[in-house]
């Protein structure tokens, strides 16, 4: 059924039609004749315009749109360009390769923070209890925090509990703290294991 405005042929008034949306509601698919429809090719939605039927407006893909920022010159652009197309479900515009490893990077990035600072705050457990003598505030200070920073971010991003309690990674992160220690001591007698607990190093009442 068509529906608008066409010209009388009998006249050249023009004579308003009425919408059935009663009738149109109730046709399913298989009352719908479309034989009378040309195919879709890939040349008509080359030429399509896209429509955001929330603010019942189209807007065309400008030549801005199409082209992408490059990810290795222009990150933050690149970063701002795939969050306005995620936003208006562009999907087929979205650099998806890059998308998927700086999603990934986001948990190393979290992962690389706790090692870091497991790393400092074992190296001040090291020097608290090998190199006793200029013991003070500033040391006791750092271990304090960052055991504070420490559990923050494991109630933060839960899943980093199993980094603690894996023992290979806690290997790492005890070589780590040595190398910290040996520099900022001169002390080369540290073990070569390390011999607290994980609860004991972050517990903030205890030291060695």
């Amino acid at each position: 059924m068509i529906v608008g405005v066409r010209a009388s042929p009998q006249s050249t008034d023009m004579v308003t039609m009425q919408t059935n949306w009663q009738y149109l509601n109730d046709l399913s698919d298989e009352n719908i004749d479309t034989n009378d429809i040309a195919e879709l090719d890939e040349s008509f939605f080359q030429q399509a315009l896209l429509r955001d039927n929330t603010a019942n407006n189209s807007n065309s893909i400008s030549d801005d749109t199409m082209s992408c920022t490059n990810y290795e010159t222009d990150i933050v652009s690149w970063a701002n360009q795939q969050a306005q197309w995620l936003r208006t479900k562009q999907f087929h515009l979205l650099d998806l390769e890059h998308l998927a490893e700086e999603i990934e990077d986001v948990g190393k990035s979290e992962q690389r923070e706790l090692a870091s600072r497991m790393a400092v705050l074992i190296a001040h457990l090291l020097k608290w209890y090998y190199q006793p003598e200029p013991q003070g505030s500033s040391w006791q200070r750092t271990i304090k925090e960052q055991r504070k920073a420490i559990a923050g971010h494991l109630k933060s991003v839960p899943s980093l509990k199993a980094k603690i309690a894996d023992a290979e990674w806690l290997a790492i992160i005890w070589s780590d703290a040595l190398t910290i220690a040996i520099k900022e001591t001169g002390l080369e007698n540290f073990p070569e294991s390390c011999p607290w607990t994980v609860d004991d190093i972050l517990n903030q009442e205890w030291h060695p």
